[in-house]
């Protein structure tokens, strides 16, 4: 029930949402790389989380605590840069002044993922324990297909109120003071909306019930639920093979709907149903495939399937532009549907390492969370900044090598070079993973493929069946 609300928050804060409120604030390209990275670097605060969490054992208060931090610093996020925003300026008057607020608002916006970060090993730790490891592929991914609907709702809601009242701005152009301040206010407004489920999303965890309180650790053995992962050589492969994958996709990031708004020349509603509701129509009906495949053939061949597949998607963005934005329909979902996989699976890794199901079977604590969150945050703040710094440096690219044709700049850049770096991690790090009980990359590929075909087969079938007929 939970994630009824929060499909809601989390859509809408990591749509072109964002993306238009902080431009609207003032950010650049660099300023977009850092909000790419900002997250990942809040995230290296996982780690002392995860010393305190298994000091004290009070996982569901240091959760209810770091999560609640973070909702109610989105309000601020909202309300600050409004207040401060000086109405009246003249143009000139108002460029001394957005440095400061665009400042202010990574600040806010890296102190709320810091709650995030606090209360995530946390919330591992307890749904290790609160889930049973035969079914928390299908449990995840069910979880997270329910939420699927509101979040699109929400979505279409967000994109139709900006290009209704704001419909005059154009993506990209110079916004004179007046139109700066209605964008914000409606960006505003918007983000206070959504943040009041994202509050009950975390209310709602008050009767989940906390299992077993785990016993405190002390002495040596609260510094091995540290050190066990670092000594885990299948989990450091493991933990390599994402951390490329996040430092490509930190490349590109918030720079794909900068692009869809202002290159591909999309509407705020266009940009949301080509970012957010068609890619998450589509993941919704992958999510239970993906679910049953990681508890069915294992985790290692699906990273293969995953991350192999995403490279020609994430340079399929080369090929979106004015003319041909329904190919951006077409990537956006390919991408969204290979990365759900890639994160079921390794949310269910993770889960299965801090359960103490690996090949020793001893507890494996928050460490194996916080330590893959230190390595794959280190790789995306780095993605991140490479980005902005690659953005930044290549701003005066354009080439257009036929007349007529798509004229290619820096967000081309990277979109390849993200591909390029996917690949190198598939080849580098994967083949390194040892799962013994997984089956063959081509034995996974066929039950996904059947899983799909089923799946498609009885939607079509339920529309008949709805009307009373036998629905074949």
């Amino acid at each position: 029930m939970a994630w009824l609300f929060g499909a809601v928050w989390f859509t809408a804060v990591s749509s072109p949402l964002l993306t238009t409120y902080a431009r609207a604030l003032g950010c650049g390209d660099f300023h977009f790389g850092l909000i790419n990275a900002l997250p990942f670097l809040a995230a290296l605060l996982s780690l002392p989380a995860s010393v305190v969490i298994d000091a004290t054992g009070q996982r569901r208060l240091i959760f209810l605590t770091g999560l609640y931090i973070q909702r109610a610093i989105w309000l601020l996020i909202a309300v600050v840069p409004l207040w401060l925003f000086p109405r009246g300026a003249s143009a000139e008057e108002l460029k001394l002044v957005l440095p400061a607020i665009a400042t202010l608002f990574l600040v806010m916006y890296f102190l709320q993922q810091g709650g995030q970060a606090m209360g995530g090993p946390a919330w591992v730790g307890w749904m290790s324990e609160l889930v049973p490891d035969r079914i928390r592929g299908r449990y995840f991914a069910r979880r997270r297909q329910l939420g699927v609907p509101l979040a699109i709702a929400a979505t279409l809601v967000i994109g139709w109120v900006i290009d209704r009242y704001a419909a005059h701005v154009q993506p990209g152009a110079e916004l004179t003071p007046d139109q700066r301040y209605q964008v914000i206010f409606l960006c505003s407004m918007l983000l206070i909306g959504v943040t009041i489920p994202g509050i009950i999303d975390i209310a709602l965890f008050h009767w989940v019930p906390h299992t077993v309180r785990p016993r405190a650790r002390e002495g040596e053995g609260l510094l091995s639920s540290i050190v066990k992962p670092v000594k885990n050589r299948r989990f450091l492969w493991f933990a390599g093979f994402v951390a490329t994958m996040f430092f490509a996709n930190g490349l590109m990031g918030q720079f794909v709907s900068l692009y869809v708004l202002e290159r591909v020349g999309m509407g705020n509603l266009g940009a949301q149903m080509m970012m957010v509701v068609v890619p998450l129509a589509a993941t919704a009906l992958v999510l239970p495939v993906w679910g049953r495949a990681v508890d069915r053939v294992g985790k290692k061949p699906l990273l293969y399937l995953s991350a192999l597949g995403a490279v020609p998607m994430t340079m399929g963005w080369v090929l979106v532009t004015s003319g041909t934005w329904w190919i951006g329909l077409i990537v956006a979902a390919g991408i969204a549907v290979l990365w759900v996989g890639m994160e079921v699976t390794n949310f269910n890794y993770v889960l299965e390492m801090s359960a103490g199901d690996d090949v020793d079977g001893d507890k494996g604590g928050t460490g194996f969370f916080a330590i893959n969150s230190v390595v794959t945050s280190v790789a995306a703040v780095l993605g991140g900044v490479a980005g902005g710094a690659i953005a930044t440096g290549f701003s005066s690219v354009s080439w257009t090598p036929i007349d007529g044709l798509k004229t290619f700049d820096r967000f081309d850049i990277l979109f390849v070079a993200s591909g390029l770096i996917r690949l190198v991690g598939v080849v580098v790090f994967l083949p390194r993973m040892v799962e013994p009980e997984a089956h063959g990359t081509l034995a996974a590929a066929r039950f996904m493929v059947a899983s799909i075909y089923a799946t498609a087969t009885e939607l079509a079938k339920a529309p008949g069946r709805l009307l009373g007929g036998k629905g074949g």
